[in-house]
């Protein structure tokens, strides 16, 4: 899907569109970061990944996310679980094996985007038309298609602000559990206080849903 030409494809309701009905069909998805990791200030990627990360949107569990961008002309890649390979050495080598390689490769991806993605903050992406804002921001709310267009309330209430925060949470944990390695080896201690945070807030997250 191109964010920057959806055409006809925009709809009052963001549930209406046709990357969204795909990715009921989907198991997984790739999300592509540049430099300055735009997706995470752009509320149309962030509906997208809240589709992906959360159960808010008539799915039970959530999708497989994969994260890639480029370093150094290289590709880079965070993925959801184990590579193929890195699953033959977890079951054919040793157990933890597999583990270990993943990690390490992921040492390699930037982490200036995982700081970024350690600040994400939804309710403050952005959109061509702040009407889009609106209707998505109410839909990850869980406002039905007639309150779409509902003025967005200030201040947000708590039962708003969760929805949100869910989103914010699964997708912050999954860059910090990505990241300890690469914290831990190149000694970047000021960061570990949002590592810990963001692990923290999904643990508490999960064991209050």
């Amino acid at each position: 899907n191109n964010q920057h030409e959806l055409g006809n494809d925009l709809h009052s309701n963001p549930r209406e569109t046709s990357f969204f009905r795909a990715m009921q069909l989907c198991s997984g998805v790739l999300l592509i970061l540049d430099p300055l990791a735009m997706p995470f200030s752009r509320v149309w990627c962030c509906f997208e990944l809240a589709t992906a990360m959360t159960s808010h949107f008539e799915r039970t569990s959530r999708l497989l996310l994969d994260i890639a961008t480029v370093k150094d002309e290289l590709p880079e890649v965070l993925t959801d679980g184990l590579t193929m390979h890195e699953e033959q050495q977890e079951n054919a080598v040793c157990a933890g094996r597999g583990g270990k390689e993943k990690a390490k490769r992921e040492e390699r991806f930037p982490i200036e985007l995982v700081k970024k993605a350690l600040a994400l903050d939804i309710a403050a992406a952005s959109a061509s038309r702040e009407l889009d804002k609106i209707r998505i921001l109410n839909s990850i709310a869980g406002l039905e298609e007639d309150r779409l267009d509902d003025p967005l309330p200030d201040p947000l209430p708590p039962a708003r602000l969760q929805r949100y925060r869910a989103v914010d949470q699964a997708l912050r944990c999954i860059f910090a559990l990505s990241s300890v390695s690469q914290v831990i080896s190149k000694d970047l201690k000021e960061m570990m206080p949002d590592i810990c945070r963001a692990l923290r807030e999904e643990s508490e997250r999960r064991g209050v849903h």
